[in-house]
């Protein structure tokens, strides 16, 4: 025990001060690099006079403003100056209410006359979906010009609008395309190319409150027919941040921030037909409801000459009925399955609360704390899988020196569960959750164009006598001024309060990377202690984890470059990896893993990923579900294809292929059984015309001889089985876009997996298996099938009016031995949950209601 304690002491001197060093390396590096080569400009020009918003650009003073110009490829040949007869122009202009947005794109004999040519492509889509096969321009605006925080603003060629903000995190950057702002644009095509004009009212972005304005700037355009990206400012490839690779916008002055004051109140109606609640003999329930979002823009003084913007954004009695259902699927891990957020109001505006990873949104309004109780004779008559909220409110901003702050809040209501006596024919309710508020701080401080530090707080509160939680955390990301070297870091620590009892933990991270060049490298640590939590409001697969990870890369990123030009690809990247996983405490070895990736794009833009793992024998503590009980698995190789062809041609096709097997001669148990596991999927895709796509997927998941926890015996002891578990997954998805403002989306999935167990043991102390007297089958057939069609029309900017229909169906039995059939009329046998919504939301701003 001696040795071991004065071997984790030496290892934390090593870390410590190889962290040490490597900070003033870093340090040293900032100052020691040269700054970067200067940036472009281009002038917006004060107008007076009212801006129809048509893509026509026939307004005179559009002649009168000097043009950004001289666009520069961003792939596939990095730097590569635009054709001549590809030449695109912006111009800028601004009036007391709104920026306005020129672009003349120059693209002639692109085919506007000639069906057999392809020229300047315009698939619709719903708003926000980028990956068609259109062409694009748009801006990405920077008006604190700190490098970190963009709004983007992007119009396809077929009119659809795409908007988002970019922040900067330590995870590297992240895109919040939930976000959606009013704003206008119109395009207009020609015979030599095309035409777009945006107004974005001051009210969809925040800027600082200054006389002269000074915004960072970028312009993007895409060529889609020959896969060609172009930006105004260049952007160097090579680096791993480009946020700070932006230009500037100059000439604004004397604007003030508006009042950003708008109401979203909606109405909706559902008819629901649900048979776990009602008698299949009983008529559709009619549910009503109404709510409004609010979103304010206000003013806090900060010191004489400092002022900081935030928006509130706040939503009452809120009702999320329209929400696409989960992908259900069978879960045996010791782990939960993270399921994406779909609810609006926690999906948009929310890029400063993602940072640090403490924020998992479907905790608030997710599944109750407890779970019901019964005594003798009680059954459980309804128990609600969600609780209901009261509110919730986001408060956010930012200064023009770089402080930013977000405050969140949320508060459910009590929610109980239906109890009933069999024999006295009474029914109870107890309380599983009561009334619970969720709250998240966040301050932000960035410099330098591309570093920043964190400070961020989250608490969820309940009564005394339920569980409470609060969690701190500091971030932190620095780097160098020539864009080389990152250094990201964080510390986090949690309480957990549970029957007046109380559980500290911690986590560590540290990364340092090379961000820049054809080869980059990083290193990083991560500790989670044994009794470090987030869960309450934020998402942890698991804690009592140590995890070092270091990767080497050589990347490819222009077409013109030697590598590229001998195998004929675009762009390419070969990656060799090690990582390697223990406990906190006690201080174990877990898992140690070699990997290795390669992946290129071709000149056809045929895409191609080859990946390899080898596995060194695991000591898994977590899959018996018992504290410090090791379950030992054999070494194993994994070897995984992935391809996706062109996407601009009309019919496309992902496939996806991996085969893992274990190597299991030396081993009890393992070694008279092949432990192999396959996985494929097959994903065509239709682009049937410019407003109607289809994709179908496949997927088939099987592992043969597959060896982990089913059960528990009556002392409570865990039981392992021998299996083979066989996994379907059918996806169908069909869109059909009337117009940029109206579209059609069908979703039906069914899932199907099986366990069909053979043998069952005990596991020993040293994590060996052990036949078993456990007689129990614990086969397991699951289905889950789900269809969602939704129809949505933006009738005004900012308003919309929707239908949902859904049905959805989850079954588990026993029987395993059937085909799919078979299986699937089985299955529908059973009565579908249908619902059936309407909804309608009205967007009010006060600044057009003021006019």
């Amino acid at each position: 025990m001696f040795k071991k304690i004065k071997t984790i002491h030496l290892l934390k001197s090593f870390i410590f001060e190889v962290v040490k060093n490597l900070t003033i390396i870093l340090l040293c590096i900032q100052y020691l690099f040269l700054a970067q080569s200067p940036k472009k400009d281009v002038y917006a020009k004060r107008i007076n006079q009212n801006v129809k918003i048509d893509g026509q650009l026939d307004e005179l003073f559009w002649s009168n403003i000097n043009p950004a110009t001289n666009f520069q490829m961003i792939e596939p040949i990095n730097g590569k100056v635009e054709r001549s007869t590809q030449r695109t122009e912006v111009r800028f202009a601004y009036d007391d209410f709104a920026i306005y947005v020129g672009a003349t794109l120059n693209d002639k004999n692109a085919g506007y006359d000639d069906p057999n040519m392809v020229g300047i492509m315009k698939e619709l889509g719903p708003r926000d979906q980028e990956g068609k096969s259109t062409d694009v321009f748009g801006i990405f605006v920077n008006p604190f010009n700190d490098g970190i925080n963009e709004f983007a603003f992007l119009v396809t060629a077929s009119g659809v609008q795409i908007d988002k903000r970019i922040v900067l995190t330590t995870n590297g950057s992240l895109e919040d395309k939930n976000w959606d702002a009013v704003w206008e644009s119109a395009v207009k095509i020609h015979k030599d190319g095309w035409f777009v004009e945006m107004k974005i009212p001051y009210s969809a972005i925040r800027f600082p409150n200054v006389e002269e304005q000074l915004w960072g700037l970028n312009i993007y355009r895409e060529v889609r027919r020959f896969r060609e990206e172009y930006s105004w400012n260049p952007i160097d490839t090579r680096q791993g941040k480009i946020g700070n690779q932006n230009g500037l916008l100059k000439g604004i002055t004397n604007i003030k921030p508006p009042v950003r004051l708008s109401f979203s109140p909606y109405i909706s109606s559902s008819i629901i037909k649900d048979p776990a609640i009602d008698n299949e003999n009983s008529k559709h329930r009619i549910d009503y409801s109404g709510s409004i979002d609010l979103k304010y823009g206000f003013k806090i003084p900060v010191h004489k000459s400092h002022e900081i913007n935030m928006t509130l954004d706040m939503i009452l009695l809120p009702e999320f009925q329209q929400v696409e259902f989960d992908p259900l699927v069978l879960n045996i891990s010791p782990f939960e399955v993270k399921y994406d957020e779909k609810r609006s109001f926690f999906t948009e505006g929310i890029d400063l609360f993602q940072k640090g990873n403490l924020f998992y949104s479907r905790r608030i309004g997710g599944n109750p704390i407890n779970s019901a109780t019964t005594n003798e004779n009680e059954i459980v008559k309804n128990s609600p899988e969600n609780t209901q909220l009261f509110n919730g409110t986001k408060i956010s901003g930012r200064t023009e020196d770089g402080w930013g702050i977000g405050i969140f809040n949320a508060v459910s209501r009590n929610t109980y569960a239906e109890i009933q006596d069999t024999i006295l024919n009474t029914v109870r309710n107890e309380l599983i959750e009561p009334v619970t508020n969720y709250n998240m701080l966040v301050i932000d401080k960035s410099f330098n164009q591309n570093s920043f530090a964190t400070f961020i707080n989250t608490n969820v509160w309940r009564k005394e006598d339920f569980r409470n939680a609060n969690v701190t955390a500091l971030l932190a990301s620095l780097t160098n001024k020539k864009e080389t070297y990152t250094f990201d870091s964080s510390v986090k620590t949690s309480q957990i309060w549970v029957d007046q009892n109380k559980k500290n933990g911690f986590s560590t991270f540290l990364n340092i990377q090379k961000i820049s060049g054809r080869f980059k490298y990083n290193l990083s640590n991560n500790i989670k202690s044994d009794e470090f939590d987030i869960n309450d409001m934020g998402f942890l697969y698991r804690n009592n984890e140590i995890s070092n990870e270091i990767n080497f890369s050589y990347n490819i990123y222009s077409q013109d470059e030697l590598v590229a030009k001998k195998f004929g690809i675009k762009k390419g990247k070969l990656l060799v990896g090690l990582e390697n996983k223990s406990l906190y405490k006690p201080f174990l070895q877990n898992e140690l893993i070699i990997k290795t990736e390669l992946n290129a794009l071709n000149n056809n833009h045929f895409f191609t990923s080859l990946k390899t793992r080898y596995f060194f024998e695991e000591n898994d503590y977590f899959e018996s579900r018992s504290l410090d009980q090791v379950f030992v698995r054999p070494p194993a190789a994994k070897v995984s294809f992935y391809s996706s062809s062109n996407f601009n041609k009309p019919i496309s096709l992902n496939n996806g292929f991996s085969l893992k097997w274990r190597f299991n001669k030396n081993y009890e148990v393992w070694k008279d059984y092949k432990n192999v596991s396959l996985y494929y999927r097959f994903n065509p895709r239709f682009r049937i015309n410019n407003h109607m796509f289809l994709q179908y997927v496949f997927v088939f998941d099987y592992e043969k001889n597959q060896f982990g926890w089913i059960a528990e015996n009556e002392n409570e002891e865990a039981v392992f089985s021998r299996r083979d578990q066989k996994t379907y997954t059918n996806k169908l998805t069909f869109n059909y876009t009337f117009s940029p403002l109206s579209y059609l989306k069908l979703i039906v999935r069914h899932y199907w997996s099986t366990i069909e167990n053979y043998d069952f043991y005990d596991i020993e102390e040293n994590g060996i298996l052990v036949e078993s007297t456990y007689g129990q089958g614990q086969n397991i057939n699951f289905n889950t099938w789900n269809l969602d069609l939704n129809y949505s029309w933006e009738y005004k900017p900012g308003s919309f009016f929707s239908v949902v229909l859904q049905n959805q169906l989850t079954k588990e039995i026993d029987n395993v031995g059937i085909n799919f059939l078979d299986n699937i009329n089985d299955f529908f046998q059973s009565p579908l949950t249908n619902i059936l919504s309407f909804r309608i939301t009205y967007y009010l701003d006060y600044i057009d209601l003021k006019k």
